[in-house]
């Protein structure tokens, strides 16, 4: 576990009610909320605090995935931590942006508020006003509109300074300032900042890691960590398996492995992930320890907010997915994933914060990224329980101070001799 400290509250990065997008049920200001106290200091990967107190242990529905009866579950009481995060990219730009957002803001939203505004939108709605003026103060940003909802659009969240898209278009100056500043985007790295930190903790506890990530886009926080691993003889045997559907993403990735000179530790599978029945990944010719099969470490940072919690019967997700048969939801998903955790290993998952992310309305009514489901974190506790993770698992939840993602690392019991 991270360095110990406190938690903030979601009230200093609340949602306006009256520009509240949720549409998962009213949600009121989660439990996790406290008065946060302590400070940590130290430098470097143990910038984190976590909350003193703990809360019992909740006794959640669990709805099966394939029968309409349900059963007690209960999951352990989780540790809240605070993840304290500098962003590289943000500059003296940023108080000028975001007034700019709360400008398109308060434009107020296109449409029938009252209507689901996510889910239904499969492709970007250009004759809403507000981002009509998002194009003018960006004037590139129509380019990058053309690959969403695709990971190759986090190409340049990552790398800004890169200043054009994957797909060579030279970006405008103020395009590039609103990628170094947008919370959305300081949230993408931030989460992405959590997970090298799990994945560089794994690896000093247990030397080499086999890894899985799952609708893994471009992976770059992923390869990245992976290379840093690699070069220390303690994890030299490391490996990872990278999972998704879109092979424009996948050969992004597998271009991204051979930068980082890793390519030999790195498998690309292209593979539906979203089966009822479980994750078609074998993770058998990876790793084995004691006769006890999985990875060290699943991970699926940046997926579960484009699935509601039940299955789907039909599933679409644009210039990617159009299929007409049963598709997981987030329970079945999490079960699934959770199942090619060995023993001892960890599943790391993220979702977008309903509470406390700031510029929630703007991304979810100007940039319009399809399918975002914001969750608070008490909805994601229920869905972790709902997936029938064991009542003994460790749960971890860190919280970036940005306040846009709340990443979830759940560690498997050790199987008792």
């Amino acid at each position: 576990m991270l360095e110990p400290t406190a938690l903030m509250t979601p009230e200093d990065y609340a949602v306006p009610a009256e520009n509240d997008l949720r549409h998962e049920g009213a949600v009121a200001p989660s439990k996790h909320a406290s008065t946060s106290s302590g400070t940590d200091r130290t430098p470097g990967r143990r910038a984190v605090r976590v909350m003193e107190r703990r809360y019992p242990v909740r006794t959640l529905q669990r709805a099966t995935a394939t029968r309409g009866d349900t059963a007690a579950a209960s999951i352990r009481a989780p540790r809240y931590h605070r993840f304290e995060h500098t962003d590289r990219w943000a500059d003296s730009h940023k108080a000028r942006i975001d007034a700019r957002i709360r400008q398109l803001t308060a434009m107020g939203y296109h449409g029938d508020a009252s209507r689901n505004l996510t889910r239904p939108r499969t492709v970007i709605d250009l004759t809403n006003p507000a981002t009509q003026e998002l194009g003018k103060t960006m004037p590139t940003i129509a380019q990058w509109f053309k690959l969403i909802p695709r990971a190759v659009a986090l190409d340049i969240i990552y790398d800004p300074e890169k200043g054009r898209l994957c797909n060579g278009v030279v970006l405008d100056e103020e395009s590039i300032r609103w990628f170094k500043n947008i919370d959305d985007a300081i949230g993408i790295r931030s989460r992405a900042a959590v997970l090298r930190q799990l994945l560089q903790q794994e690896a000093d506890n247990a030397g080499c890691l086999a890894v899985a990530s799952l609708a893994c886009g471009a992976a770059q926080p992923v390869l990245e960590t992976m290379a840093e691993l690699l070069r220390d003889v303690r994890s030299a045997d490391s490996s990872v398996t990278l999972v998704d559907l879109d092979r424009e993403s996948l050969a992004m990735a597998a271009g991204l492995a051979d930068k980082h000179g890793i390519t030999d530790r790195v498998t690309t599978v292209t593979r539906n992930i979203l089966g009822l029945n479980g994750i078609d990944v074998d993770p058998r010719s990876h790793h084995q320890t004691s006769g006890r099969v999985g990875y060290d470490v699943v991970e699926a940072l940046g997926f579960l907010e484009y699935l509601p919690p039940q299955n789907q019967e039909s599933y679409t997700y644009n210039g990617v997915v159009d299929e007409r048969r049963s598709r997981a939801g987030a329970i079945v998903f999490l079960k699934n994933a959770y199942d090619l955790v060995k023993p001892g290993g960890l599943l790391i998952f993220g979702n977008m914060l309903d509470e406390t992310h700031k510029q929630l309305e703007f991304t979810l009514n100007t940039v319009q990224w399809p399918h975002i489901q914001p969750r608070s974190i008490d909805k994601m506790l229920q869905i972790i329980a709902a997936a029938g993770v064991d009542p003994t698992a460790e749960v971890d939840v860190y919280c970036p101070t940005d306040g846009v993602y709340a990443v979830y690392a759940i560690r498997k019991p050790c199987v008792q001799e």
